[in-house]
């Protein structure tokens, strides 16, 4: 679900979406809201929206982009608005917008990422944004960004937690409230995350 705007799947793949699309969130080609369902694409198996834009994975790995690009979050390398779906990369297999920047992971387990890099929370050790997608990391299996902050945080196969970005709250779990623009370790046998605007949880792998 992003700003004021609902996207869902269907059991037979297809993509819908309803509500606010000024910014061509939906990717119906239009920029115009809708008080109805309309259908998007096919035979998608994820999507992920926060804020102004959208991100869909099909079941041939490709990923597709829509919505607000001042930053870059689409990865089309322009600062475009979208009212289109845009073919992002191909190989994809899991993926997180957050608030205008996006992270998905390739099937060779590399974390890739693009948009608003203010804070860092793209994790390349810079605070500029990237247009296009920058690698972040490899053998990653798991990434969620901030649900509207900016930060980040992904799991490694060797079940590591890891942040980067803001941390002005306390979302890192690391003892202080320092940002930073590289990942940061958290803790150690790790299964899955989750982050809220200024907030995050994960499991391990003891259930906790």
């Amino acid at each position: 679900r992003g700003f004021g705007y609902t996207l869902y799947i269907k059991e037979n793949g297809k993509l819908y979406g309803i509500g606010e699309n000024q910014d061509g969130q939906l990717g119906d080609g239009t920029g115009e809201n809708r008080d109805t369902p309309v259908e998007i694409a096919s035979e998608v198996r994820a999507v992920s929206a926060v804020f102004r834009h959208s991100l869909f994975l099909k079941e041939d790995g490709s990923l597709w982009a829509m919505g607000y690009n001042e930053f870059g979050a689409l990865g089309d390398g322009t600062s475009e608005t979208r009212l289109s779906p845009f073919m992002v990369d191909s190989d994809v297999v899991s993926i997180s917008a957050g608030a205008d920047f996006s992270f998905y992971i390739k099937s060779d387990k590399t974390l890739w990422g693009m948009g608003d890099n203010f804070l860092g929370q793209l994790g390349d050790g810079t605070n500029i944004d990237k247009f296009s997608p920058i690698q972040i990391a490899d053998n990653v299996k798991m990434v969620t960004a901030g649900g509207g902050g900016s930060f980040a945080h992904f799991i490694k196969t060797d079940h590591t937690l890891w942040a980067m970005g803001d941390n002005g709250a306390g979302q890192f779990g690391d003892g202080s409230f320092e940002g930073s623009f590289q990942p940061v370790p958290i803790d150690t046998e790790v299964m899955a995350v989750g982050g809220g605007q200024s907030d995050a949880y994960y499991l391990k792998t003891d259930g906790t």
